[in-house]
C-alpha cells in the first residue's frame, strides 16, 4: 500500500501541472481528470469497458455499529483502483448496497447513485421493492441539479432544515456525482470555495463544453471528510489534501477483466 500512494515530489509536481493545465488526463479508457475552474472532475464513459464500480463498506453486524463505523480511504484502495472518492454522510444512513448485493440500509427518502437493469441513475427510490432490484447504490443526497438545472432538494428529500441551509451554502469542501440526460456520463466532481449553486453551474458548463448534457447531480459527503484520490501513473494521489480523513464508505472505480454493464 505504501508503494501505491506514496507518490514521490517529482510526481506531485506533474500532477500540479495538469491540473493547472486544465486539460483531459487520460486515467484509464474512458476515465479522464480535468480541472475546470478550480473544480476537480473525473468523467467517466459507462458505455466503456475495462472499469467496475465499487461501494465498499467494512463489515458491518448491527445498526449500532452502522452509525459509528469509520474507515480511511485507504481501506477502499487495491492495486486495480483508478478513483476513490468519498461516499456517504457521517452514518450509513441513504441507501447503500455493495456490489456484491449486500443490503447496508434502504432510505426511501434520499437520493442515491445506483445502478439498476445494468444502467445507472440518480434518484430517490422510494420503495423497498425498487430498491432491492438494484445491483449496487451509493447513498446519498440532496439532489440539486434535476432535469439539467440547478434544483435544490427538488423531491424534497429527508434533511433537517439545518442540514439543508448548510448543504446549499458551505463553501467548504464537497464531493458530488452527475449524470448525463443519456445516462453515459458519470461527473465525480469536488471544489472547494463555491456554493453549491456554483458547483452546479461548474459541472452544467464542463458537460455543455463537450456536448454532453447534465441531467442530474447529488451530493456525497464533504468538509473534512471530503477526499478524491486517482490513479496517477504508478500511484494513487490524493487531490484535495494528502491527510486522510475518517469516513463511512467509498465510491471507487477498479479496472476489471470482466465486461462492464
Amino acid at each position: 500500500m505504501d508503494a501505491l500512494v506514496g507518490a514521490d515530489p517529482a510526481t506531485l509536481e506533474e500532477l500540479l501541472a495538469v491540473a493547472l493545465s486544465q486539460q483531459p488526463y487520460k486515467i484509464a479508457p474512458g476515465i479522464i481528470y480535468i480541472v475546470s475552474d478550480y473544480v476537480h472532475h473525473v468523467v467517466v464513459d459507462l458505455r466503456e469497458q475495462g472499469h467496475k464500480f465499487r461501494n465498499i463498506i467494512p463489515p458491518i453486524p448491527d445498526l449500532e455499529t452502522q452509525e459509528k463505523i469509520r474507515i480511511t480511504p485507504s481501506y477502499c484502495m487495491t492495486p486495480e483502483t483508478l478513483v476513490v472518492t468519498t461516499g456517504d454522510y457521517h452514518g450509513l444512513v441513504g441507501s447503500n448496497k455493495t456490489e456484491t448485493g449486500r443490503e447496508l440500509f434502504f432510505h426511501l427518502g434520499r437520493a442515491a447513485f445506483f445502478l439498476r437493469k445494468n444502467r445507472y441513475d440518480i434518484d430517490v427510490i422510494t420503495q423497498h421493492s425498487a430498491f432491492a432490484r438494484t445491483a449496487a447504490s451509493w447513498g446519498g443526497g440532496p439532489l440539486f441539479i434535476f432535469n439539467g438545472k440547478y434544483d435544490f432538494n427538488p423531491k424534497q428529500e429527508w434533511f433537517d432544515d439545518d442540514n439543508l441551509e448548510h448543504y446549499r451554502t458551505t463553501r467548504w469542501t464537497k464531493i458530488t456525482v452527475a449524470i448525463s440526460q443519456d445516462r453515459r456520463y458519470l461527473f465525480m466532481s469536488s471544489s472547494y470555495g463555491l456554493t453549491l449553486e456554483e458547483h452546479a453551474q461548474n459541472i452544467i458548463e464542463l458537460g455543455r463544453r463537450w456536448g454532453i448534457k447534465v441531467d442530474r447531480a447529488m451530493r456525497f459527503d464533504g468538509s473534512e471528510s471530503a477526499y478524491m484520490a486517482i490513479r496517477f501513473g504508478p500511484y494513487l494521489v490524493p487531490l484535495l489534501n494528502l491527510e486522510e480523513p475518517l469516513i463511512v464508505n467509498c465510491l471507487a472505480i477498479e479496472e476489471s477483466a470482466a465486461p462492464h454493464p
